[in-house]
């Protein structure tokens, strides 16, 4: 029998290097491969490569060049640098790690919470780098969510707290009663016997801008305001002046909302308070509402007011014509950062100052002093509540 033998060129040997960068790639890799060795073939390589045409032959395969398999490739004699990974994986030099996130509410009937991942409620396990997301989804009327607590610790105030798995973890969602009590002191209307935000009466409770809905400390996604100013952005309320105030465009004389005198901002012909911008009825819900100016000026008037304090809190003991009395704490008011409290008491009405339209109606008092006053609508201060 005749033997033949089949000799390889280098255009040969290129075009089968080709084949193989083509067969590595695909949608997740893309691989360079070069070879160390010289173009020049030794007569090993040369015969081995022609026994392996012959055999190809011999099964009457074509004459084209047979794709080689990356098992025929000797990677210890290759060089190669990759180009782009779109898709990491499992290899020997990294574990992946599953934590169990658990997210609950002490008591659904107080406040309901889902935990999201990717969007869609979170079953089993989470692996590690996972964006999850755990979500307040309703709270009952008097409750008011505190925050996202991991044992003592509170993790975050947030309504929505997005967070990246890095160990198992359970969050608990934090609620509080706002346990108002309609005193009748024998006056027009009920007044509420503790601060909005406070859990008893010596408790100076929570902080709010004129017509703000969210206190110190907690989110309102209306308030563009807030978004701008904080750094990183969110809507968190952290800072009290022009330049967070939900109603204007940050200086005092730009109000878009509650104004009668285009000199002062945006001419809406409103003085007083929406439901909708009526924090103690927005929160406290059960028909509580901000008092106004005239009710205020009646409880000013026609009660006694007697300084005094409270488990060591300082304020006015204010006792009504009925006999009975409420407590007023002199929680003092936040202005930018600070908080000033102690000496004085700062309460809004549910008015403006039809003169000077950035301010609002407001109580004020010290030990030696009590009367409706007005301040800067963009100032953190206390509401006492009012209902019929």
């Amino acid at each position: 029998m005749k033997k033949s033998f089949l000799f390889v060129t280098v255009a040969q040997l290129a075009m089968c290097s080709v084949l193989y960068i083509s067969s590595c790639r695909d949608d997740e890799q893309e691989f360079l491969i070069q070879s160390k060795q010289d173009t020049t073939l030794d007569s090993d390589t040369t015969a081995m490569m022609s026994a392996s045409k012959l055999a190809s032959e011999s099964q009457g395969e074509s004459d084209d060049l047979p794709p080689i398999e990356d098992n025929e490739i000797d990677t210890s004699t290759l060089e190669y640098s990759q180009r782009a990974v779109r898709n990491v994986g499992i290899n020997n030099n990294y574990e992946l790690k599953s934590y169990d996130i658990v997210v609950v509410s002490p008591d659904e009937s107080i406040g309901t919470v889902i935990a999201k991942c990717d969007g869609h409620p979170l079953t089993g396990g989470v692996y590690h780098g996972t964006t999850v997301v755990a979500e307040v989804v309703s709270v009952a009327p008097n409750y008011e969510f505190v925050g996202w607590m991991s044992g003592n610790e509170l993790v975050s105030p947030a309504l929505s707290y997005a967070f990246t798995a890095t160990q198992d973890i359970e969050l608990v969602a934090s609620f509080r009663y706002y346990s108002l009590r309609a005193v009748d002191l024998g006056l027009s209307v009920r007044w509420a016997n503790g601060n909005l935000g406070a859990t008893s009466p010596d408790k100076y409770g929570d902080y709010f801008a004129w017509g703000e809905t969210a206190p110190f400390g907690k989110e309102d996604y209306s308030n563009n305001m807030n978004y701008e100013y904080n750094v990183p952005h969110t809507y968190v309320k952290t800072f009290y002046s022009w330049l967070t105030y939900k109603f204007c465009r940050g200086l005092n004389p730009t109000m878009t909302k509650y104004c009668t005198n285009e000199e002062y901002g945006i001419n809406d012909g409103r003085t007083m308070l929406l439901p909708a911008d009526d924090a103690a009825h927005v929160i406290a819900k059960s028909n509580w509402r901000i008092p106004t100016p005239q009710e205020m000026n009646e409880l000013i008037s026609k009660c006694n007011w007697v300084w005094t304090s409270l488990n060591g809190v300082g304020g006015f003991q204010v006792f009504g014509p009925s006999g009975k009395s409420i407590f007023l704490p002199a929680a003092g008011c936040r202005g930018y950062s600070s908080q000033r409290d102690g000496d004085n008491g700062y309460y809004w009405t549910s008015s403006i100052d039809e003169y000077y339209q950035c301010n609002a109606y407001c109580l004020y008092f010290c030990p030696n002093h009590v009367s409706k006053s007005y301040i800067g609508r963009y100032l953190g201060q206390s509401i006492r509540a009012v209902r019929e």
